[in-house]
């Protein structure tokens, strides 16, 4: 083995060690830590607002990117601009300030960017044609579609025809965040059990210490 090689083990070896020894958990919540620990294919989270689910996410895509090198996460709003604005500085800045990860964040396209050659990227899909065709034929470890509540387009079909597949080489998951909402959506049947095979989360604001 050649030193260049060795060296690019050891570097490798030691990202690994300091992922393995930061507490994602630290200061979290019982429903919270759930939520973060599982490792169901298909999740729905239901809460009130300012329970945190979008914080809860966010660590969750971190701590999977840091223990994963090289995978890809997405996490999808309505728009661009408004999964900018709930998960860039509020939270993935926020997470990666407060345990010094290194992560940089770039606007076009929207992402986040670890040491280890992990990436999250941010969109919107509820408005746009195109930014649903560019999720096609991708390998993502966590899709998170958030404010699930309110979107007005066809979610099951853009679960079962556009990001279905996409979780399937890396045994990732799928997983809708969303409030409580008027629109009774694909989103509304899966959080009320009227469609079976996922795993659902439900707390209150009052939960989030």
């Amino acid at each position: 083995m050649d030193t260049r090689k060795a060296k690019q083990i050891l570097e490798e070896a030691a990202k690994r060690q300091k992922a393995s020894q930061i507490d994602f958990f630290d200061g979290s919540f019982p429903e919270q830590t759930a939520l973060i620990n599982d490792t169901s294919d298909y999740i729905s989270v239901l809460c009130s607002r300012r329970a945190a689910k979008s914080y809860s996410i966010g660590l969750k895509m971190m701590k999977c990117c840091l223990e994963n090198p090289g995978v890809v996460c997405v996490y999808l709003g309505l728009t661009r601009e408004s999964a900018s604005r709930i998960m860039i500085n509020p939270i993935l800045r926020e997470i990666n300030k407060k345990y010094s990860l290194g992560v940089t964040f770039g606007k076009v396209p929207l992402h986040a960017r670890f040491p280890n050659g992990s990436i999250i990227y941010l969109g919107g899909v509820n408005n746009s044609e195109n930014e649903q065709e560019k999720l096609r034929g991708q390998k993502y470890k966590i899709i998170a579609i958030d404010e699930c509540a309110s979107y007005t387009i066809d979610l099951q079909s853009l679960l079962n025809n556009v990001l279905g597949a996409t979780t399937i080489d890396l045994g990732g998951q799928i997983i809708m965040l969303g409030t409580p909402g008027n629109i009774r959506n694909y989103f509304y049947n899966v959080t009320e059990g009227l469609t079976p095979g996922w795993s659902k989360h439900k707390w209150l604001t009052s939960q989030n210490p």
